[in-house]
Parts: structure tokens; C-alpha cells; sequence
């Protein structure tokens, strides 16, 4: 099978900054590596989402909000720079979600001793 090429020409123009009302912003965390990337880190692992991203923190809590150990699963906490700050004029959610500059993901997942989620 050859690859397929599509060229579409859209007329579009960026918008003007006094046009933007808000913007939105993604919460990256994990990534499948490639094998022998990341100081030998990356490995095959098709039973994975994969490994945090440098820069980011993750917690595996229990419903009861201690710390899971390994290989148990738990909700999917994060920190990082990357993480987005908050519900516009939500207090509510913000205060559910956010907690001690942690982000609740709601996830459930587990991290094995080789820190794959």
C-alpha cells in the first residue's frame, strides 16, 4: 500500500488578539517511549500508557487519600508546570479538583517499579 497525499488550501487567518475570549490549554503527562530513550528508561511496554514526562509529578491515591503502593491502583494525581490552573469562575470544581497544587484527574491507574502507569 503507497501513502496518500491530500492538499486541501483553507482560507483562514489567525484571529486578533482583542478577538481571543479564552484559550485552551492540554494536561500532557504520560508518553509510550521509544525502547532506550530517556537514560534507558524507554523499553516496550504494550501494557502501559507509559511514563511520566520530565518535568511532571504524578501520586497514585487511595480512596481513602493515602499513597498506593506499587502495582495498586489508585486516582491519578498530578503536578507540573504544564498542568492547567483551574475552571474559569468555578470555585466549586477548582476546589474539588485542586488540591495542595495537586490536579485530581479522576483516572484510575497503577505505576509498576519501573514507574510505568
Amino acid at each position: 500500500m503507497g501513502y496518500l497525499s491530500v492538499y486541501v488550501e483553507v482560507p483562514w487567518s489567525p484571529p486578533k488578539k482583542s478577538e481571543i475570549k479564552c484559550f485552551i490549554q492540554t494536561v500532557a503527562a504520560l508518553s509510550q517511549p521509544h525502547p532506550g530513550i530517556l537514560n534507558g528508561r524507554g523499553k516496550d511496554n504494550i501494557n502501559a500508557s507509559g511514563i511520566l514526562l520530565p518535568g511532571m509529578e504524578a501520586r497514585i491515591v487511595r480512596d481513602d487519600g493515602s499513597e498506593a503502593d506499587w502495582d495498586e491502583a489508585g486516582e491519578l494525581w498530578l503536578r507540573g508546570e504544564n498542568v492547567v490552573m483551574g475552571y474559569w469562575n468555578n470555585p466549586e470544581a477548582n476546589a474539588m479538583t485542586f488540591v495542595g497544587g495537586w490536579l485530581r484527574t479522576g483516572d484510575k491507574f497503577k505505576v509498576d517499579k519501573d514507574q510505568y502507569f
